[in-house]
């Protein structure tokens, strides 16, 4: 009964790896019941109907026709390709997996774990981003060892390695990481936030859009580090 369990909590791991983030959708994109099935649509509206001037649906001719939009169409006008959110072949995955040793596969476990978190629609993005760095450091070589304190040393720049060697990330994808990475100590131990602390990076109206890339980034990266095992 407890490998049963086991190979269940393992299979949902990997299934961090099929979820499509969508957090929440943007403006004025929703979902709509049309033709017996659930479609993605441009509404055209981009408040609540509560912000509507009372007579704005005197006339039905204005209320804009709901047309279904294609998901590559979305995810490109955020500027995330379709190909970031390729479903891998979960098979091969759980293959490679079964080949890694154990303490490798409780390592793997835990990036696959902080991974889903971060697809959460309901935290705040400077937390997904916490939750993506947290993705990445369970995979980190350990570095080499101080002989004074014991503790291990140079993990910052296993971090960068990490980084150019597995997630490949963009120019302003990397310099989110490394940003987050630098703070993260004060920010899960309450010493930073940035709502209330001058931010150390941005986050503009386009935080959604970097949300996602920085998702499929370090979800891509968990793929490439499991494949070179």
């Amino acid at each position: 009964m407890a490998s049963f369990f086991a190979i269940i909590y393992e299979l949902s791991g990997l299934g961090t790896f099929i979820d499509i983030p969508v957090f929440s959708l943007t403006t004025p994109y929703t979902w709509a019941f049309l033709d017996y099935s659930y479609a993605l649509v441009a509404c055209g509206i981009s408040h609540g109907l509560d912000e509507a001037p009372q007579d704005a649906f005197s006339d039905v001719l204005q209320i804009p026709q709901l047309i279904p939009i294609p998901m590559s169409e979305y995810y490109a006008s955020l500027g995330i390709g379709t190909s970031d959110f390729r479903v891998p072949d979960i098979n091969a995955l759980y293959t490679k997996y079964l080949a890694l040793t154990n303490a490798k596969k409780t390592r793997f476990l835990r990036c696959c774990a902080s991974i889903y978190a971060a697809s959460n629609p309901g935290i705040k993005e400077f937390q997904r981003l916490v939750s993506l760095v947290s993705a990445i450091e369970p995979l980190l070589n350990q570095g080499k060892r101080c002989k004074t304190c014991q503790s291990y040393t140079g993990i910052t720049q296993e971090f960068r390695n990490f980084l150019d060697s597995y997630v490949q990330p963009t120019p302003e994808i990397r310099h989110l990481y490394e940003a987050v990475y630098s703070y993260r100590s004060k920010i899960v131990h309450g010493g930073w936030n940035p709502e209330v602390d001058e931010p150390f990076f941005s986050l503009k109206s386009d935080s959604h859009i970097t949300g996602l890339a920085a998702w499929a980034a370090a979800k891509q990266g968990a793929i490439n580090w499991l494949n070179a095992q």
